[in-house]
């Protein structure tokens, strides 16, 4: 089976010895589901953000779908990206725009032909349970409904990756496993999933791939597992950050 992601010996440092990430290597399956655990400050984020080319790592080479991502020229960027969905919380919902045209936005950004956008942006509504909604404002609808529009947006483009950093944080226990679900089904559509999660009991019941980090380190690789403590352990990432910086 094809690899949708490889990550080769990656580092991002911002400091000297002041690691996001370091020397994580892993590869990931076309149609595999992913989680990324780890304590806060752990590289999570970081790691999905240089598998999109939001961050460009300091060492190291990453591939995702048949790119080498890190041998982007920056015009090149928008183009890869018609590849990669991703659902970040932190890129909220324009509260000025529909429903609709929070989705439909995502089309326009990353150059989709007009003439696909309304029937795309409907169907993919409709995917995810929606579309009943698709006239309303941000400010109208639940926080579960918003995660959903958000998880559209990333959607809508027919990524073959679906990145996804905390999709469930903000919502309560029975919303955040109705979503994971719905990422399941569409895991079993055939799309790539890698969701950074810091919810043990979720992550726990879904039994799916977990990579653990710690202090930017890659820990812990495990198929069909429940969340492994080493990503939350203090001690351990004391250690390691001990460790970077003694080599100083």
């Amino acid at each position: 089976m094809a690899q949708a992601i490889v990550f080769q010996n990656v580092s991002k440092e911002y400091g000297k010895g002041e690691y996001a990430l370091e020397r994580v290597s892993f590869s990931v399956k076309a149609g595999e589901f992913v989680f990324v655990i780890g304590r806060s400050g752990a590289g999570k984020s970081t790691l999905l953000k240089l598998i999109s080319r939001q961050l460009v790592p300091t060492g190291g080479r990453i591939w995702a779908l048949g790119t080498e991502v890190t041998a982007l020229k920056d015009r090149e960027v928008p183009f890869f990206r018609r590849k990669i969905g991703m659902m970040q919380a932190e890129y909220g919902l324009l509260r000025d725009k529909t429903v609709y045209e929070n989705v439909e936005i995502a089309m326009r950004a990353t150059g989709q032909p007009q003439r696909l956008y309304k029937k795309r942006v409907m169907q993919t509504l409709q995917t995810v349970g929606v579309l009943h909604r698709k006239d309303a404002f941000p400010g109208e609808i639940s926080v579960g409904e918003e995660a959903r529009v958000l998880l559209a947006r990333a959607l809508v483009v027919n990524p073959g990756v679906l990145i996804a950093d905390e999709p469930t944080a903000n919502l309560d226990a029975d919303k955040a496993y109705d979503l994971m679900r719905l990422l399941d089904d569409l895991n079993r559509m055939g799309v790539t999933v890698i969701v950074g999660s810091h919810d043990k009991e979720l992550v726990s019941i879904m039994r799916k791939r977990v990579l653990t980090l710690s202090a930017g380190r890659l820990v812990a690789d495990e198929k069909n597992a429940a969340y492994n403590y080493r990503g939350v352990d203090a001690m351990e990432e004391r250690r390691i950050r001990n460790e970077q910086k003694q080599r100083l």
